[in-house]
Order: C-alpha cells, then structure tokens, then sequence
C-alpha cells in the first residue's frame, strides 16, 4: 500500500454528545496528529454495545507504521489513521503495532479510503469509533478474525456481539440486515451512496444518530415496530427519501421520534404496511 506524505496527518472527527434526550451533532473538527508523547482529544465509540461516541482523553504516544498512525496507551494500540485514501484495496488490519494487541479502531480512522474494497478485522479488537469506516465507497466486505468474540461480519456489515450494527461498507448497493441486529449504531450506514431502500427488521429497537447521514439515493426506509429511539440528524443528507414504511399501530409514535430527530416529517409519505 502506498503511502501518502508523513506530514499530512489530519483527521476529520465528528463527535455526537448528549443533550437532555437527544443526541446531537457536533460540528466537524480537525485536529491535527503529531509524533510524540502527549494528551490527544478524540471521539471514541466505547464498546460496541454502546450506541454513541463520547470524548475521551487519552495519554499515550502517537507512531505511525507504513501505512497507519497509532497511539499506544496500556500496553494496547488504537488506530488513528490509514495514511493512504486510493491504494489501500484489500486490507488486513494488523494483529498488533508496537509490539501491543489493536484492540481499537478510532474514530474515522478509515475516512474516504475510496480504495478499500475489503478489511479483515483482528482477533483482539473491540471497539470502534464513530465513522471508522465512512465514506468508504468501495468497501463492500468485512472479514473478522475467527477468534474474534466481539463482534462478527454478515453481508457487509460489521455486528458487535451485542447486536448492534457498528457499520455498513460503503459501496454496498443493498443490505439484508440481519435478525439478530437489535440496535443501528451511530452513523452505521452514513456515505452508503448507493443504497436506494432500507428495511430495519423487527427486534430493533433504536436507531443512532446520523444513522443514514449522507445516504443521497436513499428512497425509502421501513420501521418495525420495535423501534422505540431514533438519534438526532438520522436522515441528515438524504435528500431523495420520500417514503417511511410503518405499520398502523406505530405510525404515530415513528413520525413523532423522526420530529424529534430533526427530520422534515412534513416531506415524507408514511406508507403503511
């Protein structure tokens, strides 16, 4: 893989804090990486369970491989970058750098790779940052390490053990989620540009913030109804839907969450089913 200029090492984070009950977006950010030891800000998805991000300080010292940018905290490495966005094809995330476990891939670690179509996910990670894999637009397959108990791969999408869909590969044209999926995670399908429709199978129960951000064919999206949370800015960018698939009894309670959720309720047909 090639690798780009050492000294271009910004990173785009996007963070979603907690404001009475919604979750809300807060406005990208750049921060810039640098060698050595120090304090770095940044906005970490926690165990995968978890549906939002929440800021984190971590002391530890930032390195850089061939081809990513990591921070060594504990005796374990986090992800922070891939320092190349076109080249990247079918990757294998390493088991370990700096002589310690990965055990985390950070916040949009993987952000824009157009040129990764495939990522193996190793054995000892655990969690996953906000948009690690957004606007990955040719990313169609994920592959984890067998001996992996935290989270499985299905169908271009990465699941946690607990359920929740952490994130949907960004060339993926259409997805069939899965039944043991009870939750989408924050910006799961975010990019997914050639995804026209959506059907979230009974048993979800919530759906993250900014969930479908950036989505620009998507047309219609169908609820269960187990749905009973809808994070903020869940269609933000997704200027084709017209179309909400409920069934009669909760009808009124999904039009309400997507109000809540910042939605244009007012342009969308309600199709019940």
């Amino acid at each position: 893989m090639m690798a780009k200029n050492k000294n271009q090492r910004d990173c785009l984070i996007v963070g979603l804090f907690k404001t009475g009950e919604m979750w809300m977006g807060l406005s990208l950010i750049t921060i810039c990486l640098s060698l050595g030891r120090g304090c770095m800000r940044h906005w970490d998805g926690g165990d995968l369970s978890e549906g939002c991000p929440a800021e984190k300080e971590t002391d530890g010292s930032i390195k850089e491989s061939e081809d990513l940018t990591y921070v060594v905290c504990d005796n374990t490495a986090r992800v922070m970058c891939a320092s190349s966005v076109t080249a990247i094809g079918d990757y294998v995330i390493p088991s370990s750098l700096g002589g310690c476990p990965v055990v985390e891939i950070g916040a949009f670690a993987f952000h824009s790779c157009t040129g990764l179509t495939s990522v193996t996910i190793p054995k000892e990670v655990m969690r996953f940052g906000y948009g690690a894999f957004v606007g990955c637009n040719g990313l169609t397959n994920f592959c984890v390490d067998t001996a992996n108990s935290n989270c499985s791969a299905v169908g271009g999408m990465l699941i946690s053990k607990d359920g929740c869909l952490v994130a949907v590969g960004g060339g993926m044209s259409s997805v069939t989620i899965p039944e043991k999926v009870t939750s989408i995670g924050d910006g799961a399908f975010g990019c997914c540009g050639k995804l026209s429709s959506v059907a979230i199978p009974d048993g979800v129960m919530s759906v993250g913030g900014a969930a479908f951000h950036d989505c620009g064919k998507l047309m219609r999206v169908e609820f269960p109804d187990s749905v009973i949370a809808i994070g903020a800015s869940v269609f933000s960018g997704c200027p084709g839907l017209n179309e909400v698939c409920v069934s009669v009894k909760s009808k009124k309670r999904i039009s309400m969450l997507l109000k809540k959720s910042g939605a244009e309720v007012r342009n969308l047909k309600f199709v019940e089913k």
